[in-house]
């Protein structure tokens, strides 16, 4: 796994699980190996599809194995997200966030971004808000609570976490665009025109166009 032979290792842990049937491990590795292939690799959507679902098909069975790890349990509502099966991962997620001894900034994350895609956007930005509470530095969260806040008209919210999103990785020309939208939005023209003129001269991109 760490030098990305994922075929490799799918077919060592096939061998394992065949080995000890009972033993979690060999099928939560092939999970993870399944989905960093499908994910990193250049395959066709529905290969991708089919290998997701088989590396759900493996977690079930590392569950089945070891049912109160909820380890497991948080991949595999990862993958239930990557796989669009939104209120599949809500539930599991629930239950990480539940049974787990400590808050973690990734499972509210993880849940904030499925509200998101249910265009759930209040409770998106109630759990994205946690996971920022919980990590100050957390890019993603800051992301998509900024885009939530920009879809329900929370322009104040939304300019503060493009602005933050800018502190953290100024060179990610996405970044300016998302602010240039906003101020759009807001009749601020000048401004937007310099965070557009920002993202162009880091990457040239027809998004940043105006």
């Amino acid at each position: 796994l760490s030098n990305t032979e994922y075929e490799n290792a799918i077919s060592f842990f096939t061998k394992s699980s065949q080995k000890i049937p009972s033993n979690r491990d060999p099928y939560l590795l092939r999970a993870i190996s399944i989905v960093r292939y499908a994910m990193h690799k250049p395959i066709k959507p529905k290969t991708k599809t089919k290998m997701l679902k088989d590396a759900k098909r493996d977690l079930n069975k590392a569950m089945t194995n070891s049912a109160k790890d909820y380890q497991v349990l948080y991949l595999r509502g990862l993958v239930n997200f990557a796989l669009h099966f939104f209120y599949d991962a809500i539930s599991d997620l629930e239950t990480v966030i539940e049974k787990s001894e400590e808050a973690s900034a990734k499972h509210y994350l993880a849940r904030g971004r499925c509200y998101a895609c249910l265009s759930m956007f209040k409770e998106a930005i109630t759990d994205l808000t946690i996971a920022i509470n919980l990590n100050k530095d957390l890019l993603d969260a800051y992301l998509n609570r900024g885009k939530c806040a920009y879809l329900i008209g929370d322009t104040g919210l939304a300019f503060m976490d493009f602005q933050k999103l800018i502190v953290i990785e100024p060179k990610n020309p996405m970044v300016h665009i998302y602010a240039g939208n906003l101020l759009m939005t807001t009749g601020s023209y000048e401004d937007a025109t310099k965070a557009f003129t920002n993202a162009d001269n880091i990457h040239k991109s027809s998004l940043a166009l105006y």
